[in-house]
């Protein structure tokens, strides 16, 4: 749907005249209401953001290479495009609260009135500092973490810096074509730094 606000007062022999207008669009769906843009629109994306209600941030939608619109978590808005185009959609975060979401780009085409549901979850991220040993107490050396954001590695000592989700129970790790198990207590904390001190990999 679109909406469009016009207001104007005018009066003539020596009075001032002054006018002003406002568009916008609004889509409702049967999952989800939107309003965005500063323009009518005849297609675009309705973008919905999931994550937990204590987290705190932004979502950032970039379609075409160009920042369209940010949206708060747990919220939607729609965002308007051209129609009979391609158009290559994707999300990044901001704030101050460390994030994750899904990095890939979607390529959708749309008509007139197509409207496109995009939903984004997104999930706390916490960097997580300790030292690996092995079983027999030696540093685990030159180590790969599996399955932390970006590449993860512990030093010459065992000591390590990693990016995690904040849900996360347990962490892989892999060297020479062995695996181990690290155990991890799920934080309570806010802070987006823990310390897990030094931990055993099984």
């Amino acid at each position: 749907g679109k909406a469009a606000l016009t207001s104007e007062y005018r009066h003539d022999l020596g009075y001032a005249n002054y006018s002003g207008s406002a568009n916008t669009s609004f889509v409702l769906t049967k999952q989800a209401f939107g309003i965005g843009g500063d323009r009518q629109a005849l297609s675009g994306f309705l973008v919905s953001t999931k994550g937990k209600s204590n987290q705190d941030g932004d979502v950032s939608v970039i379609v075409d290479g160009s920042k369209r619109a940010k949206i708060k978590l747990n919220s939607t808005r729609f965002v308007p495009a051209s129609e009979y185009d391609i158009h290559d959609i994707s999300f990044l975060t901001e704030g101050k609260t460390l994030l994750n979401v899904d990095t890939k780009t979607y390529r959708k085409t749309l008509y007139p009135g197509n409207v496109i549901g995009i939903e984004i979850e997104a999930k706390r991220i916490l960097v997580a500092l300790g030292q690996l040993l092995k079983p027999d107490g030696a540093p685990l050396s030159h180590a790969l973490l599996l399955g932390t954001q970006g590449i993860a590695t512990t030093d010459d000592q065992g000591y390590f810096q990693a990016e995690i989700d904040a849900d996360m129970t347990s962490v892989t790790v892999k060297k020479a074509g062995q695996e181990c198990v690290v155990r991890l207590d799920s934080p309570s904390t806010n802070d987006q730094v823990i310390h897990l001190g030094t931990r055993t990999c099984q």
